[in-house]
Order: structure tokens, then C-alpha cells, then sequence
């Protein structure tokens, strides 16, 4: 499958995850620490692998992606209500052109021992499977994932020039958005946007943002 041109984020506008954008940071997370614990399918194998491969499941990192900025429940669980934003980024620019982003598989069962065996030799696919597997139940998020296990934190860093987009909920403090306007918007390249509410509709509608103070 091609990469997409645009990768999402959606993020809170609590202050750790603005400065985070402010200095161009991606936040990483442990995939068995995610939300669902049959995320990534980590669970029936965690009894079964040698400890060599333990070892690296506590070195993976992720950092989940979408396709989509008008997703209806990513808004609300992972934008805090639509008080927050969704970031987009250039997977063709200076840093993520270099990253790992695959697709989510999105499958009724857990990957079985007969397509999935454990090795050396087989390890990276091993866990590429593993990490980049979901229920089907969130198959609307259209997910991509940057999988690592070369960090030693939970922060990977991206150029300012891959951030191209911003979309604000719609429950977005004013404060918030003036604040990013003033900063990322000082690159010149990002391009601002707003979920609006369309009467005829019961999902996000997005449409360019017009800073009614500037």
C-alpha cells in the first residue's frame, strides 16, 4: 500500500502537547501500554517468546497516525472533546519521508503461530505484524504507524517544514489558536483549518480558518 501524502495527529490542547508541536515533537508510545489491550495482539505471546524478544517489546515504540482529520470519535476521544486539534504532516518532507509508516491491519482474530514464528532472522516482520494489528471495530481510523526500537525515550522529533496543517475543534480555546497562529503560523506554509458545525450533518465538516482578530 502508498504512503499517503498527509499523516494526522489528533492531539489535546493541554499545554505538554502544544509545547510539543511548538518544538517539534512527536510523542511515542509502549504498545502494551495502549488504551486496548488487544492493540498490536501482544498479549497471547507475552508467555510464549524467548526473553530476547521481551526484551525488545519493552524497546518498541510507536506513534499512531490517521488519514483522516474528520474522524467523529477521534475527535472526541483523542482531541479531548474537540477542545483540541489535529495535526497533519507531509510524509514526502525532510523527516517522515525517512520514517516506517505502515498501514494497520484491521482482522476479527489474532494472528495465528503458523503465519507469525518468532526468530532472529524473521524478528523485524515478527513484530511489524504484531504492532500493526488492530480489531476491525476501529477499522473507520484508517491508521498508519511509525514503529521503532531504536529510542531510548518516548520522543522522536520531526522538521517544522513536515508540519503542513492544523485543524482546530470546535470546542478549541480561542487562546490556544491564537497562540499556534502566532508561532507555527510564522512558517508561512501551514495551512490553518476549523471543524464546523453543518446543521444537515452529524459528523465534523473542516473549512479553512479565518482569524477574525488578526
Amino acid at each position: 500500500m502508498q504512503k499517503p501524502e498527509i499523516v494526522y495527529q489528533y492531539r489535546s490542547a493541554k499545554a505538554r502537547d502544544i509545547e510539543a508541536i511548538l518544538n517539534g515533537q512527536i510523542w511515542l508510545s509502549e504498545p502494551t501500554e495502549f488504551d486496548d489491550p488487544w492493540d498490536c495482539a501482544l498479549s497471547p505471546w507475552l508467555t510464549e517468546l524467548p526473553s530476547k524478544a521481551l526484551n525488545i517489546i519493552k524497546r518498541l515504540r510507536v506513534a499512531c497516525f490517521t488519514i483522516r482529520n474528520d474522524n467523529t470519535r477521534m475527535w472526541s476521544h483523542y482531541a479531548d472533546k474537540h477542545k483540541g486539534l489535529c495535526v497533519g504532516y507531509s510524509t514526502s518532507g525532510i523527516s517522515l519521508n525517512s520514517w516506517d509508516i505502515l498501514p494497520v491491519k484491521y482482522k476479527t482474530q489474532i494472528p495465528k503461530s503458523k503465519t507469525l514464528y518468532y526468530n532472529d532472522a524473521n524478528a523485524y516482520k515478527f513484530f511489524e505484524n504484531l504492532v500493526t494489528c488492530k480489531s476491525k471495530d476501529w477499522d473507520d481510523q484508517e491508521e498508519w504507524r511509525y514503529i521503532t526500537w531504536r529510542k531510548s525515550d518516548n520522543i522522536e522529533h520531526f522538521d517544522q517544514e513536515d508540519l503542513i496543517s492544523i485543524t482546530f475543534g470546535l470546542r478549541c480555546d480561542p487562546n490556544i489558536k491564537r497562540i499556534l497562529l502566532k508561532t507555527v503560523g510564522f512558517y508561512g506554509h501551514v495551512n490553518f483549518q476549523e471543524v464546523y458545525h453543518e446543521p444537515k450533518t452529524l459528523r465534523p465538516c473542516i473549512r479553512d480558518y479565518v482569524d477574525q482578530h488578526g
